[in-house]
C-alpha cells in the first residue's frame, strides 16, 4: 500500500494554493493506489518509487511504499 505522496514544487505555496495542492495530492495518491499491484514489484527492489510526469520538476512524484 502506498503510504506517502510528495511533490517537489518550484516555490513555496501558501494559503488557498496550498490547500488545492493538498487535494491534488490526495487524488493522485488514490490514483496511484489503484496501481498498487504494479508498485509492489518495485517496492521489493528499491523501496522508493519515483514517477516522472511531464518534463517539469513540478510534476515529479515521489512515492514511499511500505
Amino acid at each position: 500500500m502506498l503510504t506517502h505522496y510528495g511533490r517537489a514544487p518550484r516555490r513555496y505555496m501558501q494559503g488557498e494554493e496550498q490547500e488545492q495542492h493538498r487535494f491534488r495530492g490526495d487524488n493522485n495518491l488514490r490514483m496511484l493506489n489503484s496501481l498498487c499491484s504494479e508498485v509492489e514489484d518495485v517496492r521489493k527492489r528499491q523501496g522508493i518509487l519515483i514517477l516522472r510526469v511531464g518534463t517539469s520538476i513540478d510534476w515529479t512524484m515521489v512515492v514511499m511504499v511500505m
